[in-house]
């Protein structure tokens, strides 16, 4: 699909809408999507696993997981190899890492000094793991290495740089070539982490090198002095990674390689941080599902290509729990957010251009080869109404399915018991509205989420049979040849007979042109 509908088309289709529009008076756009402008391409979605947690990646079909990245840390050989099995079985792809370097390639102060050591290191690491059959597709060199050596190997920028040359060099001379590098993989997007200095040292060879631009975005969605959460800041921070790589590269994928949310206070209520409290934590609750759902959003809306959530499931003990399978083997409230999300953005989907988002209501429109998946987080404690328009659709807009998953019961975090949730369908009852675009209105209770899948029908395709005129065409009711000019949009009337709407490409006969197939009325536009 192109990023734009071919021949300046515009669309002269019924509207539609969900829940009786009629029943609100006169419709009111709190966000519209420009189907004729798309801003980007899905890759699918990712999740952080380890290959020993087996209940995490048994979801991985229910999400439509396309990718995972991983370390080996503690897992023992037969289940890395089992766990390769499992995702070559299912075409998914491995983007492994590293959470420190060996000793002798960094300082006291945890801070890489030798890349080109670091990287001969790398080299063994994706050559042993081929040995045992687990070559992974990808590797990212360093988890978070902004961390200036705090939590994770520390590595400057001008460092990365070299290293990138490195690695790729080893990798090339020991018959890896195929084996991407993704990076920098910052721990957030905002100035803090330094993404522009870290693009800025990147030369050309590096950029070249690699196979994805990557980072994490923590802290960057929490609620501060000039936004209040979720999309609203991610906006405002993706600037420093989103506009940094594209200024290198603007051709190549941005991958989240973690990301859920670090808000945890909602309504006044502060529940624990998932990275240092386990049993019970923000990660149990709907607010944190619906803003990790919000945040999903918000990336691919923005421009990255394949979001990993973090993490698949919660290791027995931990005080690390972020998961959406926890150790007893539940399921939380994310798990079944992000089921009601993923399988229906399938990779490939086109970003359809959004406008000025709603201060409380967070949504984003995702065209496929069957229709639009239209998402939207209601990140708020109360219910709220959202009027959703579409605009130059290409062909009709019907609705197929809606899947809410709204909050069912919030325990009192002093109780430490997960908050429940409840997925059902929405049955949507669709109104006419005019020739203008599509328009539907939906309704969303506190803090949940409503999933939309709209089937679309596109514009058939007939032919010019002469210049200067045009006979009905099937599907449309007979009438006469209308003669016209040879340029421009043309439109039957209720005769069947075509009638030129406005001025256009002159057409040579034989010319493709696009009809809406209604009968009797309707719109054909030439193309190009």
């Amino acid at each position: 699909m192109s990023s734009s509908i071919p021949g300046g088309l515009r669309a002269f289709v019924s509207a539609l809408s969900l829940l009786g529009a009629s029943a609100y008076g006169p419709v009111h756009a709190d966000v519209a999507f420009d189907m004729a402008s798309v801003t980007g391409r899905t890759g699918g979605f990712g999740c952080f696993a380890w290959a020993g947690m087996k209940a995490g990646y048994a979801e991985f079909d229910a999400l439509a997981i396309r990718y995972v990245r991983l370390s080996r840390d503690n897992d023992s050989w037969a289940d890395l190899q089992a766990f390769r099995a499992f995702c070559d079985q299912r075409k998914i792809k491995w983007v492994y890492t590293l959470w420190q370097a060996p000793a002798q390639y960094k300082d006291g102060s945890n801070m890489l000094t030798d890349p080109d050591g670091f990287a001969r290191h790398w080299k063994d690491v994706v050559a042993d793991l081929d040995a045992h059959h687990c070559r992974p597709e990808s590797i990212d060199l360093m988890n978070e290495p902004d961390s200036k050596g705090v939590w994770s190997t520390g590595i400057a920028p001008e460092t990365m740089n070299l290293l990138i040359h490195a690695v790729r060099r080893e990798l090339d001379l020991a018959g890896y070539s195929d084996v991407g590098i993704a990076g920098p993989n910052l721990t957030s997007m905002s100035d803090w982490s330094g993404p522009k200095a870290y693009f800025n040292a990147m030369d050309a060879e590096s950029v070249g090198s690699m196979t994805a631009f990557a980072t994490h975005p923590w802290g960057d969605d929490v609620a501060r002095q000039d936004c209040r959460g979720g999309g609203d800041c991610l906006e405002k921070t993706w600037s420093g990674f989103g506009a940094s790589a594209k200024a290198k590269d603007p051709s190549k994928p941005l991958w989240i390689l973690e990301y859920a949310t670090r808000q945890y206070v909602y309504d006044g209520i502060s529940y624990p941080d998932p990275d240092k409290v386990g049993q019970y934590n923000a990660s149990f609750t709907m607010p944190y599902a619906v803003r990790t759902f919000e945040n999903t959003l918000a990336f691919l809306n923005l421009g990255a290509t394949v979001p990993f959530y973090w993490d698949a499931e919660d290791s027995p003990g931990s005080t690390k729990q972020w998961g959406y399978i926890d150790e007893h083997g539940a399921k939380k409230p994310i798990y079944h957010a992000l089921k009601a999300l993923y399988p229906h953005i399938p990779a490939g989907s086109s970003v359809i251009k959004a406008g000025a988002q709603d201060s409380l209501l967070y949504a984003g429109a995702y065209l496929n080869d069957t229709g639009v998946t239209l998402a939207i987080a209601n990140d708020s404690k109360g219910a709220r109404d959202m009027t959703v328009r579409f605009s130059h659709a290409g062909g009709t807009l019907a609705f197929d399915r809606a899947i809410a998953v709204e909050t069912a019961s919030r325990p009192d975090p002093s109780l430490k018991q997960a908050d429940q949730c409840a997925v059902s369908p929405k049955a949507l009852v669709i109104a006419g509205e005019g020739e203008e675009g599509y328009s539907l209105r939906v309704s969303l209770a506190g803090y949940s989420t409503l999933t939309v899948l709209l089937r679309r029908t596109p514009f058939t395709i007939g032919i010019l049979r002469a210049m200067g005129g045009h006979a009905a065409s099937p599907g449309i009711a007979a009438g006469g040849v209308e003669p016209y000019a040879g340029t421009g949009a043309l439109r039957y009337d209720a005769a069947g007979r075509i009638r030129r709407a406005g001025a256009g490409v002159r057409a040579p006969e034989g010319a493709a042109y696009r009809e809406n197939g209604r009968l009797g009325t309707g719109a054909a536009v030439l193309i190009p």
